[in-house]
């Protein structure tokens, strides 16, 4: 069960849960040949622990993660959630992936024909932040 399918049957309890589309896993988007030509420096599926305790994991020690906000939609569902939980930006960026599911680190010079890949699968991509110096950490900008 997806964040959304959760955050969905918790307001509405009867939400059915085969509305979502299938993921990037599902229809093969990261098959060996697209891993090869993209050069992934980073693949990071966005589960329970969202942004802040996912991403790090694929990071080296010198480096962090600043994503910037506000570089993609996201559902109205989310901020339902937050309004009615009177949750913060941080905590929701946390507790749920914000309508992210998959984030793909690549090399800057390449992040444009990455994005052109997955959208011609159909797919929203957006580029959604970089890699800086730091120390391990994602950083909400």
């Amino acid at each position: 069960m997806t964040g959304r399918t959760i955050a969905l049957t918790a307001i509405v309890p009867r939400f059915p849960r085969k509305t979502s589309p299938p993921n990037c896993l599902q229809i093969g988007l990261f098959n060996p040949g697209t891993r090869r030509s993209w050069s992934i420096k980073g693949l990071v599926h966005i589960t329970g622990g969202g942004f802040v305790d996912n991403i790090p994991r694929v990071l080296p020690d010198d480096c962090n993660a600043v994503i910037m906000r506000g570089t993609w939609d996201v559902l109205p569902i989310y901020g339902l959630l937050q309004a009615r939980g009177k949750v913060s930006d941080a905590e929701m960026h946390q507790v749920f992936n914000m309508g992210i599911g998959m984030v793909v680190i690549v090399r800057e010079e390449e992040s444009a024909r990455v994005l052109r890949s997955i959208r011609a699968q159909k797919m929203n991509a957006w580029e959604i932040g970089f890699i800086d110096s730091g120390n391990r950490r994602v950083q909400l900008a």
